[in-house]
């Protein structure tokens, strides 16, 4: 029986990478028989660059750039062996990772470090780009990534600055003439882990203002300045994103740079399971195994596990989700998994459970493994 262990990252407890292994070693444990195929995957949040830079073969490149809230720190990103694609994780940057909670500041962080990585892959030679988006802490629409790559935003008085979610609302026009030497001829991807617009219930500021610190008042006040970036965007490049799919991701990045740049908005999960060819590999499997730290509603909205999800069902094969938590109700709207696990084998706390999440993940791997193998036992009689 051949079995696909594809998880995403545990978020705050294990990587992709940590996940399959364990994974792995629970179903070796159930029955040696298993042909196990590992393929730790992202949907373009934590881990995209380190999983698609192992993917291709590639190395991590090093670079001094600004936080969320400017502060200077180290931040890597991959490139390809021929020093011609630029993989750039956007959390590596601008994550919320790098922010105390309590810090979280989602009317002034900015995007400007991950354009600083952009700028650096440009400056040496990388004529294409592929960003993942994931885990951002910013609700700028992009503004401080084009900030960073030479564009200018100017207020009524005509003065330039660099905007935030905040202040987007004071820039009356914006200029490109100045955008540095190569960014015209560079091909930008954007990994996006969401299908949310740009505006409305669903969008950027609404959905996603909150994780990123956002208070009630400040959502409010962040959509009316995503509206006001929408509407002079249309007007100046004609393109409308208000409602653009996947516009909504990171804070509305993936806009930003559609408008701007031509970007390309591409499923991160098609991405990354093309890249590693585990779609390939469908057609002659039997289980698909998938996992992350929570799978919950958001999950469907495109996330790793339920992309995956979707084509291993097409290809017949059943498909089984662990998570450290799992819905409590509503499970049916889970049809594309055969079975939904949660982690935990006792009552426990979350510390406790991101500590241990190896062993568990190893333990219920083990039971799951132990079931296949009876049911195909069973079915065989």
């Amino acid at each position: 029986m051949k079995i696909i262990v594809a998880p995403n990252s545990f978020k705050g407890s294990m990587n992709a990478l940590v996940a399959a292994n364990a994974i792995e070693k629970g179903l070796t444990k159930a029955n040696k028989e298993f042909e196990i195929l590992k393929a730790p995957i992202a949907d373009g949040g934590d881990h995209f660059a380190d999983i698609m830079v192992h993917a291709l073969n590639g190395k991590m490149v090093k670079v001094s750039v600004l936080n969320p809230l400017k502060e200077e720190i180290e931040a890597t990103y991959g490139i390809t062996q021929d020093g011609k694609t630029a993989i750039i994780e956007m959390a590596k940057a601008s994550g919320l990772a790098l922010i105390e909670n309590k810090k979280l500041d989602a009317l002034n962080a900015t995007s400007y470090g991950t354009g600083q990585l952009m700028k650096h892959a440009i400056e040496n030679g990388c004529t294409k780009i592929i960003l993942g988006i994931g885990g951002s802490a910013t609700t700028d629409a992009g503004t401080g990534i084009l900030a960073a790559l030479g564009f200018q935003f100017f207020n009524k008085e005509n003065k330039s600055f660099i905007p935030a979610g905040g202040t987007i609302k004071e820039v009356v026009s914006i200029d490109n003439s100045n955008t540095i030497s190569g960014l015209d001829n560079c091909e930008i991807q954007i990994a996006c882990d969401v299908e949310n617009p740009f505006l409305g219930q669903q969008g950027a500021a609404n959905v996603f203002g909150p994780q990123k610190g956002a208070s009630e008042s400040e959502v409010i006040e962040l959509e009316n300045n995503l509206t006001h970036f929408a509407q002079l965007t249309e007007k100046q490049t004609g393109k409308k994103i208000s409602n653009l799919t996947h516009g909504g991701a990171a804070g509305g990045i993936s806009a930003g740079l559609f408008a701007y740049l031509d970007a390309k908005l591409i499923n991160g999960t098609d991405l990354v399971l093309n890249q590693l060819g585990v779609i390939d590999q469908l057609d002659t499997s039997d289980v698909v195994i998938t996992a992350e730290g929570k799978l919950d509603f958001q999950t469907l909205e495109g996330k790793g596990p339920y992309g995956l999800a979707l084509k291993a069902k097409t290809a017949n094969n059943i498909v089984i989700a662990i998570g450290g938590s799992i819905p409590e109700k509503d499970l049916y709207k889970f049809e594309a998994f055969d079975a939904l696990f949660a982690l935990p084998d006792s009552p426990m706390k979350l510390e406790k459970a991101m500590d241990e999440g190896e062993r568990l993940l190893e333990n219920l791997s083990f039971q799951i493994g132990k079931l296949i193998t009876s049911l195909k036992t069973q079915s065989s009689r």
